[in-house]
């Protein structure tokens, strides 16, 4: 038993020892790989061929791959340079690489035409690289070819969806070309993604707000008033918001926030003294508004109305009532308006009976009006225009006698009327009441 059990253990021990010898003989042998250099080897062996040859181009490229590298950009741009003029007479060089490195040195050191001449070069011999694209992209973005731009990065982003660098630049370009719809996507995705990238984020309240998402542009403008950068920029537009939504509290916040600044570009500066003028104006405070026109006037003489407006805001500041006419609050305006009617017919009693507001733009007010020798039904209507008041609205404030089933009709204007009005007039009881009348009225009132 044990003698059949022997050669079975000679045959498994002769089996295991060939393994073995094999493995030593593999592990020793030459077929192992040369050990990588590194760069003290690289640079002593391209030295010295470099001093046999300076234009030895196998030399040349080792040390400008070791500048490349090691984000040497001024040192490997000079040497892929020279490369660059060897490509003619030696075509093993590959230009394809070599232009794309030069460009990408000269990208990294601001040479912009430089880097674009080489890469686009590049780009026409590999047109699937990565860097390249996104590279070339964001030049293309800065000489502003925004269509150029969105091809490359759109390709950049459906390859690393999450480069935040790719999809903030495809989203301003779609911006710059005005397709506000694909900017929004790819700027939304940005400011998630980096939220500290304050100029993202700027453009991404601008973008909102083309495509009618006024309540998040509003929000993020407001979070960038304080900021040194964007915060004069975001404080003019979260002003401009608030002051066409009639939050004028709001928009002189945001105005003053960014005027606060200690750096503002002159023409931001200019536009906030003169809306901000413009809101005060709207709150009744004429004498604020005249400090801040003062101030445009003195940056910028004869900038758009301001000499108009100086001489209008001087005059509300004088005319209280002229103030509540033309910028006050709808209550105040309505209740003003009933002691104008109380002005007009002084010596009468007077009972309203109806009020119309035309938003905050117009007021219309019927009236039974009763004296000792006569009674009527009176229909007023008082216009907050410093402009000129045509024939149509004359016709409609007809209608509207007819309606009502008035005797007679006011029109009250803080400007003047057209010639159509005037002729529309002659032969009906309609009074057109114009500046100058109306405010022998408002000063009446006191």
């Amino acid at each position: 038993m044990i003698t059949d059990i022997i050669p079975i253990i000679m045959i498994f021990f002769v089996f295991f020892a060939i393994i073995g010898i094999v493995f030593y003989f593999k592990n020793n042998s030459g077929d192992k790989p040369a050990k990588k250099k590194d760069r003290k080897t690289l640079l002593k062996e391209a030295t010295r061929k470099l001093a046999h040859n300076p234009r030895d181009p196998e030399a040349l490229l080792i040390l400008a791959d070791i500048y490349y590298n090691e984000n040497n950009f001024d040192k490997a741009m000079q040497t892929y340079r020279i490369l660059l003029d060897l490509c003619a007479t030696h075509p093993t060089l590959d230009q394809g690489v070599i232009n794309f490195r030069y460009g990408m040195c000269a990208y990294n050191q601001d040479s912009i035409e430089v880097a674009y001449k080489s890469l686009l070069f590049s780009w026409s011999m590999d047109k699937e690289n990565y860097e390249l694209n996104s590279t070339l992209g964001k030049i293309e973005f800065k000489l502003k070819k925004y269509d150029k731009a969105a091809s490359l990065l759109k390709k950049c982003v459906e390859q690393k969806p999450l480069d935040v660098m790719n999809r903030k630049y495809l989203g301003l370009s779609y911006f710059k070309l005005r397709d506000y719809k694909l900017a929004y996507p790819q700027l939304l995705k940005a400011t998630e993604a980096d939220y500290n990238d304050k100029e993202i984020v700027f453009n991404f309240a601008k973008c909102c707000q083309k495509v009618n998402k006024t309540d998040r542009a509003l929000k993020l403008f407001t979070g960038l008033r304080q900021d040194n950068v964007w915060g004069p920029n975001a404080a003019l537009f979260a002003g401009s918001i608030n002051s066409s939504q009639r939050n004028y509290d709001n928009a002189i916040v945001d105005f003053e926030v960014g005027l606060r600044h200690n750096s503002i570009a002159s023409d931001i500066k200019i536009e906030m003294h003169y809306r901000l003028a413009l809101v005060f104006a709207k709150t009744g405070q004429h004498d604020e508004s005249i400090t801040h026109l003062k101030k445009v006037n003195a940056l910028s003489p004869s900038y758009k109305d301001v000499p108009v407006l100086l001489n209008r805001f001087k005059e509300l500041s004088t005319n209280k009532n002229l103030g509540i006419y033309l910028h006050s609050q709808t209550s105040e305006f309505v209740n003003l308006c009933k002691n104008i009617i109380s002005a007009v017919f002084s010596k009468s009693s007077i009972k309203i009976t109806d009020i119309v507001q035309g938003n905050s733009d117009y007021v219309e007010i019927v009236a039974e009006v009763k004296n000792r020798k006569w009674e009527d039904i009176i229909l007023f209507k008082f216009i907050r225009t410093e402009g000129s008041v045509g024939e149509l609205v004359i016709r409609e404030l007809h209608t509207r006698l007819k309606d009502t089933r008035a005797g007679r009709g006011f029109c009250f204007n803080c400007g003047d009327y057209s010639d159509g009005a005037k002729s529309f007039v002659e032969a009906r009881l309609i009074d057109l009441i114009d500046k100058e009348k109306l405010l022998k009225y408002l000063n009446k009132i006191g």
